[in-house]
């Protein structure tokens, strides 16, 4: 295999399971990712082999989320809270896509704050404020009471994503690279 499919497949890894991540959700994350595979092989131009692999990659996955994602998940709400009229609590889901997306480029797929910025179009400062209100909005469900509703149990959301979220942006490292731009 050349270093440039190499490259492919391993971004390619990564961005699935970052997709995952971000949908909340494992079936809508394969959905979401066999659309980014399908517009790739019909448009293999938006992944050239000059360039950065990886931010291409991570652009076109969040191009098929952008596109495909319903209005109230772009806002920060699940299906079954939009159905049941329950908002969410607790976890990644109440925060805003584009936001949702900025933390797991930096925490999960670990790019730097300044190029999750580039491939948002927006300055490091503006990608940093994001970052921090989204750390305060997870700080402030972790610390909100548990009802019944935010038990991935009853939600049947897995506890992974929750867990990951909580403990990576709780990390010294994510404060570090935060800090050290």
């Amino acid at each position: 295999m050349t270093t440039h499919k190499q490259e492919l497949s391993s971004n390619l890894a990564s961005a699935h399971r970052y997709i995952r991540a971000v949908a909340g959700d494992r079936a809508a994350g394969d959905w979401y990712f066999r659309i980014a595979l399908e517009t790739l092989a019909e448009e293999s131009s938006r992944i050239c082999a000059e360039g950065d692999v990886r931010s291409r990659v991570f652009r076109l996955v969040n191009d098929v989320v952008n596109a495909c994602a319903p209005a109230a998940v772009r806002k920060g709400l699940r299906d079954e809270d939009i159905a049941t009229g329950v908002p969410p609590i607790r976890g990644m889901e109440c925060l805003p896509l584009p936001t949702r997306q900025l933390l797991l480029l930096v925490t999960e797929a670990r790019f730097s704050v300044r190029r999750a910025a580039e491939l948002f179009e927006m300055t490091e400062g503006e990608a940093e404020l994001q970052l921090a209100w989204a750390l305060a909005q997870l700080r402030a469900n972790d610390s909100a009471e548990p009802d019944d509703h935010s038990d991935p149990d009853v939600t049947g959301e897995p506890a992974t994503v929750r867990r990951t979220a909580r403990t990576t942006c709780a990390a010294p490292s994510f404060h570090r690279e935060l800090g050290a731009r």
